[in-house]
């Protein structure tokens, strides 16, 4: 019998971002799609850079909540 795994589709960074900032929260599977959208690019550009640090400062300031 033959298995099929399903295969996400690379999820873009700018909506992983957008979703993280609108909602306020970074969940676990927010932090997955991140890396995954993060590690899939050969490289970020300076707009990449600035909102992933928006993130990151926002978990820093209490302005995006860290969800188990």
């Amino acid at each position: 019998m033959m298995q099929v795994q399903a295969v996400q589709s690379p999820v873009s960074l700018d909506k992983v971002v957008d979703r993280i900032l609108f909602c306020g929260q970074l969940t676990p599977n927010d932090r997955n799609m991140l890396e995954s959208a993060i590690l899939s690019q050969k490289f970020l550009s300076r707009t990449q850079q600035g909102r992933i640090a928006r993130v990151y400062d926002g978990l820093h300031q209490g302005s995006i909540a860290l969800v188990d």
